[in-house]
């Protein structure tokens, strides 16, 4: 009996970059967890600076959409270019 074995799919390695490099970094993380990671702790520090320096309501909410949307964007970015899809096993 002879058994076929599926190959890996393809992945790229992860740069060297760290942790603090992902949540602070301009390109999206290499892999999604890492990308979830980085959206989520950015959004946590937005929330603490907002909460410490309390700005008027207007300008806290103007901040807050513009961080959301470029973290949206960074993460749409990293489906199209790190192929997360990819990695989230799905196909099964």
């Amino acid at each position: 009996m002879t058994t076929q074995r599926t190959p890996a799919p393809s992945r790229t390695p992860a740069p060297e970059r760290g942790l603090l490099g992902d949540v602070l970094g301009i390109r999206p993380a290499s892999t999604l967890s890492r990308e979830l990671f980085a959206l989520v702790v950015n959004a946590a520090i937005v929330t603490v600076v907002i909460l410490v320096l309390q700005p008027p309501v207007v300008p806290a909410v103007a901040i807050s959409v513009v961080v959301g949307l470029w973290l949206v964007a960074r993460l749409i970015w990293g489906f199209l270019s790190e192929g997360y899809r990819r990695t989230t096993g799905a196909g099964r």
